[in-house]
């Protein structure tokens, strides 16, 4: 397994976890169903992301991008403002981190790519 998709196969993960234990374990006192479905739902799609990147690699890994930048449109904002270390802060820090990987992985590839078309 590339390190590209163990990054992403932990992100999500990662997400699935935090998602339940925004129900389970509240921080706000009461089970949140939306982070319960928000993040099993992304965690699910980032897992389908990862399997297509096994037949469809461009789909799979633009897949895994856009899904990653979702949550970062929540928890971004409330890590910047608040500084909350949990749960924005872990997904804030995941979040971009993961992305970077996918993007790097990218550039990786289309550095590969055109050596092999030059050559």
């Amino acid at each position: 397994m590339k390190f590209v998709d163990v990054v992403v196969l932990l992100y999500a993960i990662l997400t699935i976890v935090m998602g339940v234990l925004g129900y389970v374990a509240p921080t706000t006192g009461h089970p949140s169903i939306a982070s319960l479905i928000a993040g099993v739902g992304i965690g699910a799609l980032l897992l389908g992301a990862l399997a297509l990147t096994k037949t469809n690699p461009r789909a799979g890994r633009i897949g895994a991008a856009v899904l990653t930048l979702v949550p970062l449109g929540r928890f971004l904002p409330t890590f910047i403002s608040k500084q909350n270390w949990y749960p924005a802060g872990i997904m804030t820090i995941a979040g971009i981190f993961t992305f970077g990987v996918l993007l790097g992985g990218h550039f990786i590839a289309m550095s590969q790519r055109k050596k092999e078309t030059s050559a």
